[in-house]
């Protein structure tokens, strides 16, 4: 699925005000870098965990509807699907009507799937002939699990700590063993 984010997340799962204070920072001079660690750090653990913490909403973009009747969503957790267009065999974009396919978002990518005896509408070969657009992410901030926050936490003061790649005399620095305990449970295998 290719992806295109209408709506970015408008606030990070760590306020800037929490990480100062983890990092024991009591001033603000520093603020704009700290909140570019923090905006690393956030996307650092999205990409680890191919996870969407906070909510996002995407266009979601496929060739054909699937053989195997279920479309998987990638950065979980799915929220929610707003809509399913399709281009027709005429070469025209419709809706799908909502109460033609079921929305489950228990499992840990979210999936969709048509309805009892319902099957997909015939579509126009060609390239983003579907588009979804869904919801992704925990919700707010407060929403994200702890153990997130706190890697995000744990990679902000590292990078804060360590603004270069290295040290002399070390070799190029790895991720925190904290972090990646804090984020294995965490990442999604799906994608």
């Amino acid at each position: 699925m290719d992806l295109i984010i209408v709506t970015d997340a408008q606030e990070q799962p760590v306020s800037l005000d929490d990480l100062k204070a983890f990092l024991r920072v009591d001033h603000t001079d520093e603020d704009d870098t700290v909140r570019g660690i923090l905006e690393s750090a956030t996307r650092f653990v999205e990409d680890f965990t191919k996870r969407k913490l906070v909510t996002t909403v995407y266009n979601g973009f496929l060739n054909a509807f699937p053989e195997g009747e279920v479309i998987e969503f990638p950065m979980p957790p799915l929220a929610s699907v707003a809509s399913i267009k399709y281009i027709d065999t005429s070469g025209v974009q419709q809706t799908w009507d909502a109460a033609n396919y079921v929305v489950d978002t228990a499992p840990d990518r979210g999936i969709v799937y048509p309805d009892y005896n319902i099957t997909y509408p015939s579509i126009r070969t060609q390239r983003k002939a579907v588009e979804i657009q869904f919801t992704a992410g925990y919700g707010s901030p407060d929403s994200v699990p702890e153990g997130l926050k706190q890697a995000i936490k744990i990679l902000s003061s590292t990078l804060y700590e360590n603004r270069e790649a290295h040290v002399v005399g070390l070799n190029v620095m790895e991720i925190p063993f904290s972090a990646k305990a804090l984020l294995r449970p965490f990442q999604s295998w799906y994608f």
